[in-house]
């Protein structure tokens, strides 16, 4: 009896599998994701578009529904997605680059937006962007200070150590001054770029101590022009290339130490330096989804060496928009020594138009680069640990302004003679000692 009943029960579940493995019909499709679509239920849209999909179903109308809902919604990179996908069906449709149009622009990739506009004519892409269509697509100035805090203080530094022998340092950081300003300029739907200078104002002081007296107590500067060029290409499906090249071109003063054995004192000479560097960047970015992939290589001429820099990224946007995001980053370092740096970026929206970002990076580098080698850190002193927040604030459309504060714990070293026991001499030691820049920097973005 049990048996019968074992067998009749596996044979309705059987029955109630294949009548719910049906495929539906094309009426069933179009009616109900229409319906969807009219009653504005975007939840339900999704769900039902995404099960129609798995059945083989894709058509223009099926695409442009679930790409609005997911927009509804604010999934924008889905939904640019499915508008993408929705153009294969009609080729040129202006309804369809619209949308895709203003879901990249809720994710400021505004080089992807306007690879969509190249599909349209000119005076249809002008009116998309709202009378918009110069050479010049966006302008930005940044500028702050670079506060130097911790031992770097002289009433904090010991130079000539216990014994009063003698001490010396040739560049003891002080407060700092960035400024910088650039363009982004649109060649083509397909190919923009950016032109950057940067100028940066290093306080220095350079010491020796004998006898727990200074000797020599002297300010000094560091100039640095920089000039960043990078054009970037975008290809179809989410890839792109973007060459970078960088020139320093830094004047500062060196300080040179002799003792005369004739009138038995310490003579001090401060030579001006000028010294050219460069940087040569490639980074290629693929957009898969939710996910956006990076890698970067850079060669550099820095401080006479060559470093050799390579990088992988990685990009995450759970809900699809801006709400949340985070970035991870690993960075191979080979230089005067070989470094390997972590690296991990969230942002969040904290309310409308307002963003904020914290960063921090671990593992210890002195000279590395950033952002496809637009941020230089060429100081060969070692970063220990580097951590910064920074906020955004939308203006308008075409306004934003930021303020970003970055906390870089350093270490340098100075020279001390002390006395050794084996020798019985005192000999000459370079001590480390460290100390915090904090760099405050706001800047302004001007979309025009």
């Amino acid at each position: 009896m049990r048996l019968k009943v074992f067998i009749i029960s596996v044979l309705l579940l059987s029955c109630t599998g294949l009548y719910a493995g049906d495929p539906p019909s094309f009426t069933e499709v179009d009616t109900t994701t229409y319906g969807y679509y009219r009653r504005m239920q975007w939840n339900e849209l999704v769900e039902a578009g995404n099960k129609y999909l798995k059945y083989g179903f894709d058509y223009y109308y099926l695409r442009m529904r679930i790409g609005i809902a997911h927009y509804e919604l604010q999934n924008y990179i889905r939904a640019a997605d499915h508008f993408t996908r929705a153009l294969k069906f009609n080729e040129g449709d202006s309804t369809a680059i619209a949308c895709s149009y203003y879901s990249y622009l809720e994710l400021n990739r505004r080089d992807a937006a306007d690879r969509v506009l190249g599909m349209l004519t000119r005076e249809e892409a002008r009116k998309l962007r709202s009378g918009r269509s110069g050479f010049i697509d966006m302008v930005y100035l940044e500028t702050g200070p670079l506060i130097t805090a911790g031992k770097s203080d002289n009433s904090r530094m010991n130079l000539d150590g216990t014994d009063d022998i003698y001490g010396e340092i040739d560049h003891l950081i002080r407060n700092s001054y960035y400024n910088g300003l650039g363009l982004v300029a649109k060649l083509t739907p397909f190919a923009r770029l950016q032109l950057s200078y940067m100028d940066l104002f290093q306080g220095r002081t350079a010491q020796v101590m004998a006898g727990d007296s200074f000797l020599l107590d002297q300010d000094h500067s560091l100039q640095q022009h920089q000039f960043y060029i990078s054009p970037s290409f975008r290809f179809g499906k989410g890839f792109s290339v973007t060459p970078a090249f960088h020139y320093l071109d830094i004047t500062y003063n060196q300080l040179h130490v002799r003792y005369s054995q004739e009138t038995k004192n310490y003579l001090f000479d401060m030579d001006t330096v000028h010294q050219r560097d460069y940087l040569a960047s490639l980074c290629m970015n693929k957009d898969l989804s939710l996910v956006s992939l990076t890698l970067t290589a850079t060669y550099a001429r820095l401080n006479l060496f060559d470093h050799y820099q390579a990088e992988f990224a990685l990009t995450y946007y759970p809900k699809g928009n801006l709400d949340f995001y985070s970035q991870t980053v690993g960075r191979y370092v080979h230089g005067r020594e070989n470094h390997f740096l972590f690296a991990e970026t969230a942002g969040l929206k904290i309310s409308r138009g307002l963003w904020m970002e914290a960063s921090a990076t671990f593992g210890e580098a002195a000279e590395f680069f950033e952002k496809n080698g637009y941020i230089v850190y060429n100081l060969p002193e070692d970063i220990l640990f580097k951590c910064g927040l920074q906020a955004y604030y939308q203006i308008s459309d075409r306004l934003l302004v930021s303020v970003k504060y970055e906390n870089l714990y350093r270490e340098s070293l100075f020279l001390q003679y002390d006395y050794e026991e084996n020798s019985g001499q005192y000999l000459p030691v370079y001590k480390p000692f460290t100390y915090h820049q904090h760099l405050i920097i706001g800047s302004i973005k001007w979309n025009l």
